[in-house]
């Protein structure tokens, strides 16, 4: 079966993921990285702030959806 990881790197004015998957025979492929930042330098990560998939500009629900989903994954997984 496929073994993933998850990396988070987080304060109050970044939050970044880092996704992973492992094949079976021990391969590591690079899944997406989500990241948002505080770009209204207010102190917190909030709805103004910019939410990146791969560097790329990501509307916030689905930002939030899918690394929601990539965590529950993991979570299933007991990883």
């Amino acid at each position: 079966s496929l073994v993933g990881s998850e990396m988070c790197i987080r304060d109050r004015y970044n939050e970044v993921y880092y996704f992973t998957r492992f094949e079976k025979d021990g391969t590591m492929v690079k899944g997406p990285t989500y990241q948002c930042y505080d770009s209204d330098e207010d102190g917190e990560i909030g709805v103004e702030d910019v939410y990146l998939k791969d560097g790329v500009e990501q509307d916030r629900t689905a930002w939030e959806k899918e690394t929601e989903i990539y965590r529950a994954i993991k979570n299933e997984r007991g990883l």
